[in-house]
Formats: structure tokens, sequence, C-alpha cells
């Protein structure tokens, strides 16, 4: 694929990029992609997670709250459920940590306006594809309404999205975060592709291959795993700890275990490194969470945000008091924005 060179002339609600942008996907890839995010190709393809997903818009600029999506459909998939709050929770580590905001100023982080929130989502999105390439290269997936790549066969069904894909790879972090804020109304087009595309670039950053490797054994005989389960739409910890930490590993706990019976033992790699946002679960009851094995890394995070998994809920929990990680004495000097729940 074409490293990306120069500046694109790509006016805003024009798709089509231009021809010098990237390379058009292949059938391999096309197949690759639909297998890693689905699990099978050709499939059904279900329009709620291609051109009528959920776009990424926010609920009204300056006002409470406005630095929360707005999911109006409330009946997705907990796991769709679950990316759409990990994507909220880096838009608030951009809106409060990062002050990504060209017109910051002395506003209230929770309280955007209008540009502030694009930007707080442009630096989101460009974090989450940046980090799961090592912060050393990504592949951006953008969709070329001129496309039809890839033709139907009997080995991949066009869908809408996948097959007009153009494959952008991106050795800076720079050029990553130009190109999102030029197309980032694709990633808003509501009903849209802009999960999809996320999930995508994100597959295609991290490798096929590697995700699998991350998954282990825990993905199958066949080493067969996909990041959005369709089969009963339950939370994949493989998805959500490559979104939190960039390695797509099923294991919640600190470092290296090993698990296995008797006469087997097997390597089992969690978290290596405290993750910049956080994540609690509850599962069931107390034996089935303990099962979990949650470790420190993901309890206590580089920021007081947390991804919330109880039961199949998702939620978001955060505090933009980063002091509160550093000092356990602030627990005693809450205020009432230190702690809140996003409810979709």
């Amino acid at each position: 694929m074409d490293r990306l060179s120069g500046r694109s002339n790509a006016r805003k609600n024009d798709i089509r990029l231009p021809a010098s942008i990237g390379k058009p996907i292949t059938e391999d890839t096309a197949i690759d992609l639909r297998r890693i995010i689905f699990g099978v190709c050709p499939a059904v393809v279900r329009p709620e997670f291609f051109n009528k997903g959920p776009g990424l818009i926010f609920r009204d600029a300056d006002a409470p709250l406005a630095y929360a999506l707005n999911i109006e459909n409330t009946d997705i998939a907990p796991m769709t459920k679950a990316v759409l709050m990990a994507i909220q929770a880096h838009i608030l580590q951009s809106h409060i940590f990062k002050n990504t905001s060209k017109n910051a100023n002395s506003r209230d982080p929770l309280q955007p306006s209008q540009l502030a929130q694009k930007d707080a989502l442009c630096s989101a999105l460009t974090e989450l594809i940046w980090k799961t390439g090592n912060k050393t290269s990504c592949t951006l997936c953008l969709p070329d309404k001129k496309g039809g790549h890839v033709k139907e066969s009997g080995y991949f069904n066009i869908d809408g999205v996948t097959e007009n894909l153009q494959l952008i790879e991106i050795d800076n972090r720079a050029t990553l975060s130009q190109l999102i804020n030029r197309y980032i109304y694709i990633f808003q087009e509501n009903p849209g592709p802009g999960v999809l595309l996320l999930l995508y670039s994100i597959a295609l950053t991290r490798g096929i291959e590697k995700i699998k490797e991350d998954a282990g054994p825990s993905s199958g005989s066949n080493n067969q795993m996909c990041l959005l389960p369709t089969s009963n739409f339950n939370i994949n910890f493989s998805t959500l700890n490559l979104m939190l930490t960039g390695i797509a590993s099923p294991f919640l706990h600190n470092g290296v275990e090993y698990g296995g019976g008797e006469d087997e033992t097997t390597v089992e790699n969690g978290v290596m490194v405290r993750s910049p946002i956080g994540l609690l679960v509850w599962n069931e009851n107390e034996h089935e969470t303990n099962s979990l094995r949650l470790g420190s890394r993901l309890k206590t995070p580089l920021n007081p945000i947390w991804l919330i998994v109880a039961n199949n809920n998702v939620g978001v929990i955060f505090c933009p008091e980063a002091a509160l990680l550093r000092d356990h004495a602030t627990e005693n000097r809450i205020n009432r924005y230190q702690h809140r729940l996003i409810i979709d």
C-alpha cells in the first residue's frame, strides 16, 4: 500500500477520496476483515453494523452532558454499546485530561462547544487507532463511494461498506490526526458506518494474525475469534482490551499467568502496563466475577475514567480530578462532577 503523501483536496461532505490516497481494498483483505469482526464471511449482513450503524454524534453543545455521545437507538447489541462506551471514555480523556480543543480557554470541559466536541472526537479516534499500531504506524479505512473494489463471489457478499474501502497506511500520528479531522463527518454520519470503520482500522492496524495471536487458545481450536460477536452479542474482553490497551488479550489480570489442566500449561498474557483508561466488571455473582481475575492495571488506570461492564450492561464512570489516583485523601473531597455514569 502507498504511504500517504501530500494534502487531499477533498471537500466537506464529499466522501470520494483522491486516488493518490491509499489503495483499494482487495478481496482477501475484505474477507479477512469480515471474519475478524464478525467471525464468518460470507454471512447475512445486519444493516445496524454497516451503513445503518450508530453515528458518533454528541448531545447539544454548551449544555450539561455535552461531552456525551447521543445514542438514539438503545436496541443495539451489548458489544456494540461496549464499543461506543469505549469511544466515549477516550472522548472524556481528551476533553478533561488532554485539553485537545483549540478553543478550550477556561471553558468547563463537561459543557464543551461544538468545536471542542469535534476536537475531542478527532483526538479520541486518533488515539484509539494509533496505539493499536504500537504508536509507530497504522492503517485508516475510509469509504470511497465510487468504490465497488470487491465483487460478489462465493467467498464474499457485498455489504455496502467493506467492498468500497480505501486503505491508507500512515507512519506518523500527526498525519492520522489531520486525516481524521478532515473526514470526521464520515464517522458522524447517523445512521452510518463510523463504528465499523473504526473497528476495521483498529483490526488492520494491529494486524489480523496478531489479533489471533493476542487472543490465544481461548479463541478456539482453529484460532478463530471475532471482535464483534453476532451469535450471542455478549461482551468480548479481547475487543475491549484492544481498545483500552492496544492488545487484544481476553485476559484481565496483570502480566503473565499460567493456566490449563494437569497435563498442559498455557501462557495467559494479560495487561502488561497500567492502562490509560480503566475497566471495572461485575459478572452475575462474586464467584464469576473473581474468576475474571481483574488486575490493578485496569482497576487503577492512569486517568480516573473507567469503562463499567455489569452483566452485559455498559457505562462509564469518571472523575475530572487527576489527583484522585495519586492521593487517596482526594477521595474525601469529591464534588458533584467527580462521578458520572453515562447511560445510553
